[in-house]
């Protein structure tokens, strides 16, 4: 008696033309899968199968975009990327792809349509950034869908990325970062800006800093991890605070403290076993904060709350815009003027200040190599990109230098 299949159990056989074919069932319907190799075939076959049990068998020809894409990141990326990344995957199609080509089935998608979705990012101001990262996005997306058989070829490889302007970043003149601490001072939170300013240092990266990750002896800090608000697509979509790593091994690293913070750091920590008495048992409301899947029980945080909970950048972001004002006003009682003629210093986040500490550090002379290490960039290539910007105006300091040298060769 005949062995009855199961549901896609699928068979293989040679074709007489020398090509392997694979045919399964789904749906009460025979499908076929092509190839060169019975070792192609098998492979693709296997991944069909998988599909098919596990209920994620999309049907080649009656796809779209925007379903491929969900399946994509959940199955295929969801457990080996950050929660960050994911959250920007999510955006970026979210923003971008599923608005233009969401509804198109991918067998359809052409060149021609990608292109324009490209060149129309451009002309509505984002930056060639922003393009490229989607770019990226699509292309694994699409390189996926050639290996379910979903299409035969990747044709976001047939466009050309539009090169566009470059985002200027935002750098404090030396004059608006006088004033920035200036205005900032006395403030629950300054160290932190003051901290950033000093090394660099992502917010995410200084909000999750650790008493033991600072070294009082050497006067040095570890960066191990960061903490951040992401939504959480697990739960309805809800925010909540969580630990993450960096994303490379550059990002693990150790900075040098300068005297001053390391002393403000110091009195910080005297403050806070302070607080720490005074709130008692509340001080161990720490929130729904997670790191890998778990409530953190004892988060061992430099930047707290008076109650004992994380600092969130969003408490920072008011400062800022607060100091802004505090700049004006003080500005108009010096010059005596309505303050409505003082001009208002451009407002800046929290990442300007990681640039303006790197601009300072390459005009002061460091080399960016050592500047690379400094802000955990993976490579010396993204330091010279980003700060491009500053090295023009060290040439001619760097090439006076040489002018003794030639001189006494003379």
């Amino acid at each position: 008696m005949a062995r009855k299949r199961a549901k896609g159990e699928g068979t293989i056989r040679q074709r007489s033309d020398g090509r392997w074919e694979a045919r399964y069932t789904t749906d009460g319907q025979r499908k076929s899968i092509m190839g060169n190799t019975q070792a192609d075939v098998k492979k693709k076959l296997d991944a069909v199968k998988y599909q098919i049990a596990n209920g994620i068998y999309l049907e080649p020809q009656k796809v779209m975009f925007k379903t491929w894409f969900n399946a994509w990141l959940e199955e295929y990326k969801k457990g080996s990327i950050k929660p960050k990344t994911y959250q920007s995957y999510e955006q970026l199609n979210r923003l971008y792809l599923e608005p233009v080509i969401g509804k198109k089935l991918i067998k359809d998608i052409r060149a021609e349509h990608i292109q324009k979705l490209y060149n129309d990012m451009i002309k509505k101001g984002l930056s060639a950034q922003t393009v490229e990262r989607t770019h990226a996005l699509l292309h694994s997306a699409l390189s996926q869908a050639i290996k379910n058989d979903l299409i035969i070829r990747n044709v976001s490889e047939l466009t050309t990325l539009p090169k566009g302007t470059k985002k200027e970043i935002r750098v404090l003149t030396r004059e608006e970062q006088t004033k920035f601490i200036k205005a900032i001072k006395g403030e629950r939170y300054e160290l932190v800006f003051r901290l950033i300013l000093s090394t660099g240092l992502r917010v995410g990266e200084a909000l999750a800093l650790r008493w033991k990750d600072i070294d009082f002896t050497d006067g040095t800090i570890r960066i191990n991890q960061n903490i951040g608000r992401i939504v959480d697509f697990d739960d309805n979509k809800k925010s909540k605070l969580m630990y993450g790593t960096p994303k490379t091994e550059k990002g693990k690293r150790s900075i040098p403290l300068l005297t001053d913070i390391t002393s403000r750091v110091k009195e910080l920590q005297r403050l806070q076993k302070v607080e720490r008495l005074k709130a008692g048992d509340i001080w161990q409301d720490m929130g729904k904060i997670q790191a890998q899947g778990e409530k953190w029980k004892d988060n061992d945080l430099i930047f707290r709350t008076e109650l004992g909970k994380p600092l969130e950048a969003g408490n920072l972001k008011r400062i800022i815009i607060k100091a802004i004002d505090k700049i004006q006003i003080d500005e108009a009682e010096l010059l005596e003027i309505p303050i409505e003629d003082v001009p208002k210093v451009k407002y800046f986040g929290m990442h300007a200040l990681r640039h303006t500490f790197a601009t300072r550090a390459l005009e002061s002379g460091m080399q960016p190599k050592v500047l690379q290490e400094i802000l955990g960039h993976s490579t010396i290539a993204m330091t010279l990109d980003v700060y491009a910007h500053v090295l023009p105006d060290t040439k001619k300091d760097s090439i006076n230098l040489l002018q003794e040298l030639y001189s006494n060769m003379n």
